[in-house]
């Protein structure tokens, strides 16, 4: 009987993990809408999430906007915040990976992972955007 409850637990432990892994084409609700910051160098920028594209704006350099395709999101969840990797290509099919911390508990704010120093901020939600919640 041991063992078929070790086997249950063992079971159940796999699954969970696999649904906090949060491997998934689309970005999730929590993280879609437009990120700013009030952080020198990238007043001007914003980072834009739908559930299938990453927008980079830079308004320094006459509203520049790179547009790319989300092609792949991995999540996994790490004390109390969420390492996202968004795997993305732009329209010359160059693969890019963009990695942030998701801190839901701090009121939804993402850091980036080079520069955990800066606090980015969901200034605007993208409204009919509809994906999977994030987990954590």
């Amino acid at each position: 009987m041991k063992t078929v409850g070790f086997f249950l637990t063992f079971a159940i432990l796999v699954s969970l993990f696999g649904c906090l892994s949060g491997n998934s084409k689309g970005v999730p609700n929590e993280l879609i809408g437009v990120w700013k910051t009030d952080s020198s160098p990238y007043k001007q920028c914003s980072i834009e999430l739908t559930r299938d594209y990453i927008l980079f704006t830079n308004s320094r350099l006459a509203a520049h906007i790179d547009t790319n395709f989300i092609v792949r999101m991995k999540r996994a969840p790490e004390r109390g915040h969420i390492l996202c990797t968004i795997l993305y290509e732009n329209i010359h099919e160059q693969r890019y990976k963009f990695y942030f911390y998701y801190y839901p508990k701090k009121g939804g704010i993402i850091r980036l992972k080079n520069r955990i120093d800066v606090e980015w901020r969901k200034v605007k939600p993208i409204s009919g955007q509809e994906s999977s919640p994030i987990s954590g």
